[in-house]
């Protein structure tokens, strides 16, 4: 994988968007009708070229994605434009039911996940979060802000990956298909292979379990792990609530009701909302 420090393709080898000047005014514009504050590391690259295909087009990722085992792919950073921009965002929100709402979309992959903008919480100073439509990602965090997600972005060689990725979710598969093992990484507390396991885990049909799966992890000592719980529950409330056992469900909204983590918090306003 080769790293660069320029984000922007030249003129000569991308001409995706036609030429649409954009002005700090304008930026500050769009920031007042939505209440939130852009990074300012965004405006600045907006400034110099509003929306277009970066030079840097993978992210790592702590989990697998539709694009590969462990990175992303990042195809094209919107800007403040209507189409593939960010002014596509409410719209975009209301296509592909995202979690939450008050988000800005600011990319895209070219298998059209998603990376946002989370003003869940906080007006400004954002974090960074994946949605996948076709895939198990729906809101899943891929940086602490977008300087983190520009730094982190890298420049991966153009190979083919199908063989590789399948051989890797195969393998997930079959480590997953014991649901003991996932209990035992409970009784464990174990950070990494939880969070693999709650990715997994995510498109099991098996509802009642699940939620029993998401009770148990309310008790664990990692606030990533009890967070990704919780963006899971919202989603068996927003797709599956029909599903699950109603008492079992509304034991698990309790229990994460009383968290005390701001980003479980958000969560949980969002449930509460869809339960209204």
């Amino acid at each position: 994988m080769a790293q660069s420090t320029k984000l922007w393709q030249s003129i000569e080898t991308e001409n995706y968007f036609p030429e649409l000047k954009v002005s700090a005014s304008d930026l500050k514009k769009y920031e007042d009708q939505r209440g939130i504050l852009l990074p300012s590391l965004y405006k600045s690259h907006l400034i110099e070229k509003n929306g277009g295909r970066p030079v840097l087009n993978s992210l790592p990722t702590d989990v697998p994605t539709t694009w590969a085992y462990d990175y992303a792919n990042v195809y094209l950073i919107f800007g403040l434009r209507d189409e593939e921009g960010i002014l596509d965002t409410d719209y975009l929100v209301k296509e592909w039911e995202f979690p939450a709402k008050k988000i800005v979309i600011f990319a895209m992959s070219e298998d059209t996940a998603f990376y946002y903008f989370d003003y869940s919480s906080k007006n400004e100073n954002p974090s960074v979060k994946i949605f996948e439509p076709e895939g198990n990602l729906k809101g899943h965090l891929v940086a602490d802000n977008y300087e983190e997600f520009i730094a982190n972005l890298y420049q991966e060689d153009s190979y083919d990956f199908s063989d590789e990725t399948d051989a890797a979710n195969l393998e997930e598969q079959q480590k997953w298909s014991d649901t003991k093992i996932f209990d035992k990484y409970i009784e464990e507390d174990n950070l990494e292979e939880l969070l693999h396991g709650i990715i997994f885990y995510s498109t099991s049909d098996d509802y009642d379990w699940v939620t029993e799966k998401i009770i148990d992890l309310s008790k664990s000592n990692h606030s990533d792990i009890r967070i990704r719980a919780a963006e899971l529950l919202l989603d068996i409330v927003e797709y599956s609530s029909e599903e699950v056992d109603s008492k079992l469900l509304m034991k698990a909204i309790v229990i994460y009701d009383r968290d005390n983590d701001p980003d479980v918090k958000s969560y949980m306003e969002d449930i509460k909302e869809n339960m209204q």
